[in-house]
């Protein structure tokens, strides 16, 4: 069995929408994620200043 993870910023639309549609496929274990964008920003800018 293939496992796919589709990731959008908040989890809000695009990722549940795209497990809705591959969840349909046999042989295929689905689900979705999101990622916290302002956390992102913190990261980056950190990693910047570094």
């Amino acid at each position: 069995m293939e496992k796919l993870l589709f990731i959008c910023s908040q989890n809000r639309l695009r990722s549940p929408t795209a497990e809705a549609v591959f969840s349909e496929y046999e042989g295929l274990e689905v689900e979705s994620a999101g990622i916290d964008m302002i956390l992102c920003a913190k990261a980056r800018l950190q990693t910047y200043q570094n």
